[in-house]
Parts: structure tokens; C-alpha cells; sequence
């Protein structure tokens, strides 16, 4: 059980966990059921299993498919991992022995997260996209406009996974004010030889990493949005979703560098000190040297040993990390960006050998 609890404020993830004791894990699984089971008895109910010529049935709707399979988990064990994520990620970093911070600072925090106004501003969110979804229905060629019944299901399913998204970002947002304020005029004790590569905090690392994940999901719905769209020859007809590519980039590095700024700020704070104290000391032992240039060959030649072992000690401090991750993780954060734009490239391509094939006449 967590030490702290900062989702308090969040009635949904008290019952949740402190009732249900769901896990993330657990908890996506469960959500991905219960909408998959509203859509099937609803489609089945209204006759709308298999597609007619008026409309695509939930059996068949490929997109619907990837949605409740993929997205609607990933969100939901999103919500449920990150109403406390701030809490393990804060009491690792405790154990990090990089930089000191004590319980109170932790507790002090808390308070924050379990504002009553994100609870209602959510529930607001909710609220309103659920109307403006439940009326768009009537657009879509899907088995959700087909009966009452359907549109009643998947708008509520929609509307909970409205407020489980704003919740998530809301403290996600916070998450970042959090660090900054926790790590702010730190003193870090930078370990670069420590194991996890990343000069002791991994946890921030993996963390980011998370997050970037996260974003991926949402960067497979553009790419997937873009890819549908490409395929179909309405591209053209609707450019300004490609927007959403830059845009994706930009939120997508964002979210990753912003939680580990939090700890870069101190971390290369930490290394200008010790290349100062270095930079200092080989000075004044170069100076004792130059004055001491009488003194007899082996008095000077320790002198000059000194000298020679502070600039070996000063090369190897500027090698020190000045970012809490490793080049592997580097390396993972920028293939989980990319690969969902896969699908946009795979849609261009097709669509270029297409027109090569079977040129337009």
C-alpha cells in the first residue's frame, strides 16, 4: 500500500482502489470488458451486429475494434497509474540518495491534488462532450445510431472515459508543478557511475518514459485518423487534420523533457560546482608550481603530477550526466514517438502506388 495517497481527491479512484483494490492493470482489462459488453448487447438488441448497406455493424467496424482494444485499456490503466504515480516516483527518488527530501515535503503536496474543483471541472468536461457526442451520432455510420439504446451506451462509456482523460491530465499537469517545486534549490549528489546510467535517477527516467508512451497512443489515433483519410482520397478535403502530426511532435517531446527538466536544473548545477572546486584547486596548485619552478626536479615533478591528475579529474567530471536518462531510453522514447506515424507513411505509399498502377484518366 502507498505511503501517500494523492488521489484522495478523486472518488473514482478511491472506489476503485481503497474498495475494488484494482490495479492499473486490472482496472483496464475490466473497463475494456464493460465497454465491449454495452456495445455488443446493444448492437444485438437493435439488430446491429453485422453491417448493412446503411451502416457498418459493431462486428465489422474495424475501427471500433482497434478503439476498444486499443486505446480504451491504455487509457484506463493510465487513469488508475497516474491518480498516485507522483508518489512512488517522489519515494523513489528518496531512495535515490541524489538529492534529500523528507516526508513533510511530500505531505505538503498532497493537499494540492485533492482540490475539489478537478473532480467537478472533469465531471463538467464529461458532461458536455457527452452531449456533443451523443448528437453527432446521428452522423455516424456506425450501429450506435440505430436505436436509443445504442447511443445511450456508448455516450455514457464515452463520458466516463471523458472524465477518466481529464483527471489523467490534470495530473499529469501537475505532476511537472509538483517536481519543480519539490527539486527547486536542491542540492543533487550526482552518482555518474551508478548502475541505472542515469547518475541515480532512473525513476524520473522511466517515468518520462511512461509518458511518452501515453502520447504514442494518442499519435496511433492520428496516424490512424491520417491513414484512414489518405486511403479514402479525402486528404484534401480535410488538411487541416494534418495539424495534428507537428502538433503530436511538439506535445509528445514536451511531455517527456518536462518532468526530467525538473531534475536537469540541479543536476547540471551540481556538475558546474564540482568542475568550479576542480577548476580552483588546479589554479592554485598551477601557481604554487610556477613560483616553485627553483625548487629541486622531484619537488616539481609531484607538483606537476598534481596538475596533470586535477585535469584528468576535471575531463572525467565534464563526462558527468547532466540529465536524469540513459541513451537506451533516449532511444525507446523516440521509436514510441515515431512508429505511430507509420501508419500515415503506409497510407501515402499505398496511395502513390496506387495512382502508379491505375493512373487517373
Amino acid at each position: 500500500m502507498e505511503k501517500f495517497k494523492f488521489y484522495k481527491g478523486d472518488p473514482l479512484v478511491r472506489l476503485l482502489i481503497d474498495r475494488l483494490h484494482l490495479s492499473p492493470g486490472a482496472f483496464a482489462l475490466v473497463w475494456t470488458l464493460v465497454v465491449f459488453g454495452i456495445g455488443f448487447f446493444a448492437s444485438l438488441a437493435s439488430g446491429t451486429l453485422i453491417s448493412t448497406p446503411e451502416q457498418v455493424g459493431f462486428l465489422q467496424d474495424i475501427y471500433g475494434w482497434i478503439w476498444n482494444l486499443g486505446i480504451t485499456p491504455l487509457l484506463a490503466g493510465y487513469y488508475l497509474w497516474g491518480a498516485n504515480a507522483i508518489a512512488g516516483l517522489l519515494q523513489d527518488l528518496q531512495k535515490s540518495e541524489v538529492v534529500q527530501i523528507s516526508d513533510e515535503e511530500i505531505s505538503g503536496l498532497v493537499r494540492t491534488y485533492q482540490q475539489p474543483w478537478r473532480t467537478f471541472l472533469s465531471l463538467g468536461i464529461a458532461l458536455v462532450v457527452g452531449i456533443l457526442f451523443f448528437t453527432a451520432r446521428e452522423d455516424v455510420q456506425g450501429y450506435e445510431r440505430a436505436t436509443d439504446l445504442a447511443r445511450y451506451g456508448i455516450t455514457l462509456t464515452f463520458m466516463v472515459g471523458t472524465y477518466t482523460v481529464s483527471m489523467l491530465v490534470f495530473n499529469l499537469v501537475t505532476n511537472i508543478w509538483a517536481l519543480r517545486r519539490i527539486l527547486r534549490d536542491k542540492e543533487f549528489h550526482v552518482n555518474p557511475l551508478h548502475p541505472d546510467r542515469c547518475g541515480g535517477l532512473k525513476a524520473l527516467s522511466q517515468y518520462s518514459l511512461k509518458i511518452a508512451y501515453l502520447v504514442a497512443g494518442f499519435g496511433f489515433v492520428i496516424g490512424l485518423s491520417e491513414y484512414r483519410y489518405i486511403t479514402q482520397g479525402m486528404a484534401q478535403e480535410y488538411w487541416i487534420m494534418h495539424l495534428g502530426i507537428p502538433v503530436y511532435f511538439v506535445i509528445a517531446t514536451a511531455s517527456f523533457f518536462a518532468p526530467l527538466n525538473a531534475a536537469h536544473d540541479g543536476m547540471k548545477e551540481a556538475k558546474k560546482k564540482l568542475l568550479e572546486n576542480i577548476a580552483r584547486q588546479f589554479w592554485n596548485d598551477y601557481s604554487l608550481a610556477q613560483n616553485g619552478l627553483s625548487k629541486d626536479a622531484d619537488s616539481i615533478q609531484a607538483d606537476v603530477s598534481k596538475i596533470q591528475q586535477l585535469q584528468t579529474l576535471y575531463e572525467m567530471t565534464e563526462k558527468f550526466p547532466v540529465w536524469p536518462f540513459d541513451v537506451n531510453t533516449l532511444q525507446r522514447f523516440i521509436a514510441s514517438v515515431t512508429s505511430p506515424i507509420i501508419a500515415i507513411l503506409l497510407g501515402w505509399l499505398s496511395d502513390f502506388i496506387q495512382s502508379l498502377i491505375f493512373p487517373p484518366s
